[in-house]
């Protein structure tokens, strides 16, 4: 798919080889047109952006036993977090949502039918604390017999795997996009010092291999170098912020 990049955007990727005053047309010999850069050359700093810091599409699913869904589309790359989020026996409305606010809400619900006097007295003789254990007890038993598991087929474009309880399933899946407008305003001049590297890198490596016959004088080694620069400076830049792949 071709990439979507706006002519400002691309005038500003362009400027580190002089362009608009050297043309595309200088630079190529009128062999390559814009599409054929975006294409063979710059769409390959959006790849390298997007595994880094993939976008994430959440999906609900609910499966019991075995189970294999599709990925969502044809942009996914993986998945950042699979996990259960109402884990609890057959029968339980109260499991932990991974919310405690929620947890706390759902606790009071529960134990609200046990508040008052039992026995036929205005006392309560601790049952509330009896029945919040007992439900502690319980919750444990499920966690601990519970078994999730997800695996991933790349070539199929599927996920499957197993879940022995009624619990729902959040996949959140990691996925590539063509569009340069998707990267956070935040990455963005990183993501055009990116495909400046692989601009510099093709035009450098263009040079050195055609000395002879390149339509202007271009030092392919001062192209190569300068890409070796900024590449090192944004994948650095990359490495210090925390990357999260999370299965369970």
């Amino acid at each position: 798919m071709a990439i979507n990049l706006s002519d400002e955007t691309y005038g500003r990727v362009m400027r580190v080889v002089g362009y608009p005053i050297v043309s595309l047309e200088d630079l190529t010999g009128g062999r390559m047109d814009k599409q054929q850069i975006l294409d063979l050359v710059i769409k390959d700093a959006l790849v390298e952006y997007w595994s880094w810091f993939p976008k994430k599409n959440l999906q609900e699913y609910k499966f019991t036993g075995e189970f294999s869904v599709n990925f969502p589309n044809e942009n996914v790359i993986g998945v950042l977090d699979a996990r259960t989020v109402q884990r609890g026996l057959s029968g339980s409305t109260t499991g932990r949502t991974g919310n405690p606010f929620v947890d706390a809400v759902n606790y009071s619900m529960s134990t609200s039918s046990y508040s008052g006097g039992v026995f036929g007295t205005k006392y309560n003789y601790g049952m509330d604390l009896a029945y919040s254990q007992g439900r502690n007890a319980y919750q444990a038993v499920s966690d601990k017999n519970s078994v999730f598991k997800l695996d991933l087929d790349y070539v199929n474009k599927l996920a499957t795997g197993y879940n022995n309880s009624s619990d729902i399933i959040n996949i959140t899946w990691a996925e590539y996009s063509d569009n340069f407008s998707d990267i956070p305003v935040a990455h963005q001049n990183d993501v055009i010092k990116l495909m400046q590297s692989y601009l510099l890198f093709f035009f450098g490596d263009l040079r050195n291999q055609t000395a002879d016959s390149s339509p202007v004088d271009l030092d392919g080694s001062d192209f190569v170098s300068r890409a070796e620069d900024l590449k090192s400076e944004v994948i650095e830049k990359w490495k210090n912020k925390p990357k999260i792949v999370v299965v369970r």
